[in-house]
């Protein structure tokens, strides 16, 4: 400070600390003049830092950071920038990888700087020994074999690969058996319907006491209409030879039988089908 200079303490792999030692960074900050503190801290970690933070007994050194950033995963496109840049730096200004091999290491990392870096550097030691020019689907394969797929299960690395799959097609049974539960109250309130279209003879059996007098005394108690009849019913009769006649007139059915008057019918007539 006497020389006019800056004081910075940078962590790494903070998440590993414990939480007095944390404590003991916190009363470094106090450290301070007039104008300006003498020392500033810079924690660098995993996640887990942020959930340290964020216990009860740390509030005080939480409330002493004034800038956090959070470095997420890259996404495709600044996955190939970032890989050029390495490139770069490196030497190398042509494209090394293809663009097959890039969606597939960025498949496999998940835009992981690290994990990047482990299959990138692996993949480029597996081109150089298979004397190939550029870095392709294959040399990505192997080299997330050698690093990771020993420590995988056969489980794990299928659902690494093909969960996105398996997931769409539970969807798209759910979403069918769910259309076919909430279709089946409308079709069985049409089921009535199409039954009574097709099964809807209504036969009374024959009654050897009732004879056609009979039928004609209870004639004046029953209140039909002839016009609906001849439109929408017809009456069947049979006769003792077991003959089944169709009649679409109702007086004429009351008069044609001395035996038996049958039924109605909710049906086409019988010489049409």
């Amino acid at each position: 400070h006497a020389k006019q200079r800056h004081t910075v303490l940078i962590i790494d792999e903070a998440q590993n600390l414990a939480s007095d030692v944390l404590e003991q960074l916190r009363l470094l900050t106090n450290l301070e003049t007039s104008e300006k503190k003498l020392l500033q801290i810079i924690l660098l970690g995993q996640p887990e830092l942020r959930d340290m933070l964020a216990q009860t007994e740390l509030r005080q050194l939480a409330q002493r950071i004034t800038a956090r950033y959070h470095l997420q995963s890259l996404n495709r496109v600044e996955l190939g920038a970032y890989v050029s840049c390495r490139l770069a730096v490196a030497g190398r200004k042509p494209r090394l990888f293809s663009d097959k091999a890039l969606n597939r290491l960025y498949k496999l990392s998940g835009g992981v700087p690290r994990l990047i870096n482990l299959l990138s550097d692996r993949a480029l030691l597996g081109a150089y020994a298979s004397n190939s020019d550029q870095v392709e689907v294959e040399h990505i394969k192997r080299a997330n074999y050698e690093i990771l797929g020993e420590s995988r299960s056969a489980w794990e690395r299928f659902v690494f690969q093909y969960g996105y799959r398996v997931v769409g097609t539970a969807l798209g049974i759910t979403l069918f058996v769910g259309l076919g539960v909430w279709s089946k109250p409308f079709l069985d309130s049409i089921t009535p319907f199409v039954d009574s279209s097709v099964n809807s003879v209504v036969e009374v059996t024959k009654s050897p006491e009732k004879t056609i007098s009979h039928i004609n005394e209870q004639k004046d108690e029953v209140d039909v209409d002839q016009s609906s009849a001849l439109q929408t019913h017809a009456l069947v009769l049979k006769p003792e030879n077991g003959e089944q006649v169709y009649i679409n007139d109702f007086e004429e059915a009351l008069s044609s039988s001395p035996e038996s008057l049958v039924a109605y019918v909710e049906a086409p007539n019988p010489d049409t089908r």
